[in-house]
Parts: structure tokens; sequence; C-alpha cells
């Protein structure tokens, strides 16, 4: 006698313990990749994006005849505030385009506090433009190209790390090499 097989046969015959239990893993690992890549890709095209936004400012500062440096400062994916360096057009050291931007900023939003604020910028901030980013606390810092000796993180003063100054709260996150490439362009 041949029996057909039913679908009532075949689920009782499963192990519904060990399905469940592939089922959930196969959920969590699909879903750690949907977040993964949301977080990454996105994060990097993000970056990316404002680095262009920072390297027109720089061709514009260059255009000047001065150091083709700009920066913006972002919250929420807008651009909030815009710096390019004005050194030599407006005789005045201090006016790199990390510090135009964070005066930019205060102006517009009159706030001194930039805790949750991002700055792009092509060039690794200087040491003196690093130590006005400290003290705004601005939270993640991105640029194109490190500037070596003169930079407030790869210099031998890491400002940008710096933990012994406790009234500026904690360090920044720090990202380099966004465009790098497209930065060093600018001094062609």
């Amino acid at each position: 006698m041949i029996r057909q097989l039913s679908l009532n046969m075949l689920f009782v015959s499963l192990p519904w313990n060990v399905l469940i239990i592939q089922y959930c893993l196969f959920l969590i690992f699909y879903l750690y990749i949907l977040i993964f890549k949301k977080i990454f890709l996105e994060t990097k095209e993000t970056h990316i994006f404002f680095m262009k936004h920072c390297i027109k400012l720089g061709k514009a500062a260059k255009a000047l005849n001065d150091s083709p440096v700009g920066a913006i400062i972002v919250k929420d994916g807008k651009v909030i505030a815009e710096g390019i360096e004005a050194s030599k057009s407006k005789h005045d050291v201090t006016c790199h385009a990390e510090i135009e931007a964070i005066r930019d900023i205060i102006k517009k939003l009159n706030i001194t506090d930039l805790s949750g604020y991002t700055m792009y910028t092509t060039h690794e901030p200087c040491i003196m433009c690093s130590y006005a980013i400290r003290h705004h606390k601005i939270s993640e810092i991105v640029w194109g190209i490190s500037t070596g000796e003169i930079g407030g993180y790869s210099s031998k003063f890491n400002i940008l790390q710096d933990t012994t100054i406790q009234k500026w709260g904690n360090i920044p996150n720090l990202i380099s090499g966004v465009l790098e490439d497209a930065c060093k362009e600018l001094h062609k």
C-alpha cells in the first residue's frame, strides 16, 4: 500500500526547535548585514559628500591666493557654517578655514558649545585650530590630508586627543583620509 505524503505528515516530522533556531539566526544575520551596510556605506557616502563641499571652498580660498583650505560644520546632515582660509587676504594668521567656520556658527547660532556637531576640512586642523575645536567641544572631525608637524593630531602636540585639560570634555571622533587625493590636488 502506497501512502500519499501529506503536508500534515511533513509538519509533524520536522524538528521545530531546529527550524526556529535556524530561522532566527538567519534573521539576525540578515538584519546585521542591513544595519552594517546602512551605517558604513551611508557614513562613507556622507563623508565624501561633505568633503566635496570643503574642496569647493578650498578652491575659492586658492582663487584669493590663500592656502586651499575649506571647512564646514554640519549637524543632522545640514551644513550650518562654512569657512575658507583667509590668513593672507585678511592679513590675520588666525583666519584659518576651521576657525572661520567656528566664527560663522557662533555668529549664526549664538552658541559656543558645539557638542554634537561635525567639522569637515580639507586639511588636518593645525595646532591653533585644534585648540579652538577642543575649546568648543566639536564632537567629530573629518579631514582629507594630514599636515604633519603642524597638525593637531599628527604632530607631537596631539591636541585633538589630549586628555589633560578636563574642561575640554570628550575626545572628538577623528576620521582622516577622506578624498585624500582630491584634497592633495588643491595644491597643484
